[in-house]
Order: C-alpha cells, then sequence, then structure tokens
C-alpha cells in the first residue's frame, strides 16, 4: 500500500515525502484490485497521480555531484526512456550549496562544481522536460556542515528569502532535511 504525505517543514518550503507500508497479505486472501483514480480521488486531485519520482545526486555522488555529472544523468533520464515513464525529476542533493551566504543571507552554490550557476542548471535541465529538484535542511546547516535554511529563534530564519531564492531559480520541488 502506497501512502502520500505532505510534510511542511516551515512556511512556504514543504515537501513531499512517499512512505511505503508494504502490507501483509493473509494467507487465502484475494489479491486487493489496483486503487483506481476514483477511489482515490483525493490523494490524486492533492499530489498528481504519482509520487515525485526521478534521479536524486545523493545516491551516486554524496556530497560531491557536480553540474557535468548531473546534466548527464538528466540526458540519460530522456534518452533511456525514463522520463516518459514518469521518472521526471533530477534532485540536486546535498552538497552544493557554498560554504557560506552572500552578503545579503541569500544563498550561493558551489562556483566550482557548478560553474555556470544553479539557475542555469535548472533551465537546462528544464529544457530536457524535466523538473529540476534541490536540497535543503530545516536547521542552520545541512548534513554536511553547509548553510541551511532555520535560524537560532524563529526571527533569524532564511526561509523565505531561500524559498523565494529556489523559486526565482525554477526550482520545481524542494527535498527538506533535517540534520
Amino acid at each position: 500500500m502506497r501512502k502520500r504525505v505532505a510534510v511542511t517543514a516551515a512556511p512556504l518550503l514543504t515537501a513531499v515525502v512517499l512512505a511505503m507500508s508494504p502490507a501483509a497479505p493473509a494467507a487465502n486472501a484475494e489479491p486487493a484490485a489496483p486503487a483506481t483514480q476514483a477511489t482515490n480521488a483525493a490523494p490524486a486531485a492533492a499530489f498528481g497521480q504519482l509520487p515525485v519520482m526521478g534521479y536524486n545526486t545523493w545516491y551516486q555522488f554524496g556530497a560531491g555531484a557536480t553540474q557535468s555529472a548531473v546534466l548527464k544523468q538528466a540526458d540519460f533520464l530522456v534518452s533511456s526512456g525514463l522520463a516518459a515513464a514518469g521518472y521526471d525529476t533530477v534532485n540536486l542533493d546535498d552538497g552544493w550549496i557554498a560554504t557560506s551566504r552572500a552578503s545579503d543571507g541569500s544563498l550561493t552554490w558551489n562556483t566550482a562544481r557548478f560553474p555556470n550557476g544553479i539557475p542555469w542548471l535548472a533551465s537546462q535541465i528544464h529544457a530536457l522536460g524535466l523538473k529540476f529538484g534541490i536540497y535543503e535542511a530545516i536547521g542552520t546547516r545541512t548534513c554536511q556542515g553547509l548553510p541551511g535554511s532555520g535560524g537560532t529563534t524563529a526571527s533569524d530564519n532564511y526561509y523565505a528569502q531561500d524559498a523565494a531564492t529556489f523559486a526565482d531559480w525554477g526550482v520545481d520541488f524542494v527535498k527538506i532535511d533535517e540534520c
């Protein structure tokens, strides 16, 4: 059984989590009929017919993803037919952020690994017909010790600023972590 859950990490930053919880069938039980649009109307309307599916850089590169590696994987999603099958999101996980914020408090990217920048990367992924996701943490630091969106108090956080930055960059999906 699949359950879709919306998790709000902080104001304006929302991630969608897919929780998988297979149920063991009874010994003599008939297989359950697949869920239909009619029986799943509320979740389908809220989240679409499929969960977010695609490629996440963490599982291949950890915090070491590069612009060229991400584009290579995006190209593969399209050329292999995976994108047409619904695997249409490329998520850039932890490690993309520069070690400190800009003087105005905005997030910046690691220019050695993303020389053309995150907005450019998002535009290239969109040009392939894919969606672009990005990672950020709810706390003051990501799991890799890079700047997170949180602050030490409710008044010194970057949630709204980071959400606006991601929107300006063309980000379609934000993966929120808690480190």
